[in-house]
């Protein structure tokens, strides 16, 4: 049964990174863009959420990330 639940949190922990990652380049490509341009972007690619919303979504992967690494190194030792 632990082994269940540290593989659920390790699956839970690389969606997170690897989400991050993706929010980190879309921070990366509002930056090069800007705001204008980004949002056009975003428009065109039918995406119904602006930056602000994108960015709320990155730091709420960004929590996952840090409780599930948090609770697999408290519970886990790892």
């Amino acid at each position: 049964m632990r082994n269940i639940v540290d593989k659920i949190l390790w699956i839970i922990n690389m969606i997170s990174f690897l989400s991050m990652i993706f929010w980190a380049i879309d921070g990366y490509v509002y930056e090069i863009l800007g705001p204008e341009i980004y949002e056009k972007m975003l428009s065109w690619l039918k995406v119904p959420w602006n930056y602000k919303q994108s960015l709320k979504i990155a730091y709420i992967c960004l929590i996952i990330f840090i409780i599930t690494c948090f609770i697999r190194a408290k519970f886990f030792g790892k």
